[in-house]
């Protein structure tokens, strides 16, 4: 979270989302906690992913959570690339 400001950084912090995928006991999110997380069908999520940056490892699609929150924050913001 770099390129944000401080402002901008805590009010994300403070967004269920974000602490729901902080939470997450691993690295990364996979599909199934990105579906379970925003409500979504196991396709959007995988679009969700991909968009933040996720790779497909020995089957599973996966994203670093700070990139996730990331894609997340400017898709709030209307700066989306999906």
């Amino acid at each position: 979270m770099n390129g944000i400001d401080s402002k901008k950084r805590d009010a994300i912090a403070r967004k269920a989302w974000c602490q729901a995928i902080v939470k997450l006991p691993s690295a990364y999110a996979t599909s199934r906690d990105i579906a379970k997380l925003l409500n979504v069908c196991k396709t959007k999520s995988i679009q969700i992913l991909k968009a933040a940056g996720g790779v497909k490892i020995a089957g599973v699609w996966r994203v670093d959570k700070a990139d996730l929150i990331l894609y997340l924050a400017s898709v709030e913001e209307g700066n989306d690339a999906l």
